[in-house]
């Protein structure tokens, strides 16, 4: 095996920048250095975790504050994203040594600096829409996990798992998203076949310094055509109002209209192939643009699944 170190180039620097890591200078060193390893044999492979040994200096002021906030690390550089990756860390504050495995993907590590402790934040959207847990969703529901993290994600470093009713899914199974001019986001789009009754699911995610977040979501399937909920907030409302329904099954067409209380209709909205829980915004307008004037309306909800058609009908009341 051979070993030898070099200067960063452009790409780590930026990619330090990115993530807010701070480089460290190795003992001996007059800057950040990144060593590497390779076989001679270029046909052999690592197969597993391979022990990497950082020096510091004990003396430095500097290192010494790292050390005390436990933000001095080992990351490896991950060649295929661009990405510094967080190691799990030993630190000998008197030897000045920093121990670490690096994974057998990885080729290359560094000594760097993090003060991050934060988790990152997933937020969970079915078809579209805000999800609450306990939902009802349909058989064939699009699952939308948006990840924010300050110091980013390394996408090829596989630190996401998901698991529906507590078994892990294959990564083949969805579809993960990332802006390649950003390490901070990342999207994860699930579209599962579901059985009749209740499920639960769990996603979790690491970003690269080890900070790691879960997200567990229940939901139910009805299994048939019906209209779950059916309501405006607020009611009375002064100007505007949100009309939210949930469907159990996916609508072909779906229906909202307004009416006066002689039956008059002032305001229509027509979707298309909608499902699970929907929000639709009125302006307490009328078709034409006029604003409505004080007073009871009906809301008249009509959703269609082939030859099932379901129709409710409630009250609201605009009060300025």
């Amino acid at each position: 095996m051979l070993n030898w170190s070099q200067g960063w180039d452009e790409t780590q620097v930026r990619a330090a920048a990115w993530s807010g890591l701070l480089p460290v200078k190795f003992r001996f060193s007059s800057g950040p250095m990144l060593y590497r390893y390779s076989f001679a044999d270029t046909s052999v492979a690592p197969v597993k975790e391979i022990g990497v040994v950082a020096l510091f200096d004990p003396q430095d002021a500097a290192a010494r504050s790292l050390v005390r906030n436990s933000s001095l690390r080992i990351y490896g550089w991950n060649a295929r994203s661009n990405t510094w990756h967080g190691l799990q860390s030993v630190i000998d504050s008197t030897q000045g040594t920093v121990t670490a495995a690096l994974p057998a993907s990885l080729r290359a590590f560094s000594l760097l600096a993090s003060q991050d402790a934060e988790a990152p934040v997933i937020t969970l959207s079915v078809g579209g829409q805000n999800f609450a847990d306990g939902d009802v969703v349909s058989r064939n529901p699009l699952f939308s996990a948006y990840m924010e993290d300050a110091t980013g994600f390394d996408l090829a470093g596989a630190g996401i798992r998901l698991l529906l009713d507590h078994q892990q899914v294959d990564p083949a199974g969805y579809t993960l998203f990332q802006n390649s001019g950003s390490r901070r986001s990342l999207t994860l789009t699930f579209a599962p076949t579901l059985e009749t009754g209740s499920h639960t699911m769990q996603i979790e995610v690491q970003d690269i310094n080890g900070n790691s977040a879960m997200l567990e979501a229940a939901f139910h399937v009805e299994g048939v055509f019906s209209l779950v909920s059916l309501a405006n907030h607020p009611n009375p409302f002064p100007q505007e109002t949100t009309i939210a329904f949930n469907l159990s099954e996916t609508a072909n067409r779906a229906q909202l209209g307004i009416y006066t209380v002689s039956g008059r209709l002032i305001r229509s909205f027509e979707l298309q192939g909608v499902t699970g829980y929907m929000e639709v915004d009125w302006d307490g307008t009328d078709d034409d643009g006029n604003e409505v004037a004080n007073g009871v309306y009906y809301l008249k909800f009509v959703a269609e699944q082939g030859e099932q058609r379901i129709e409710r009908i409630e009250k609201m009341a605009k009060l300025q």
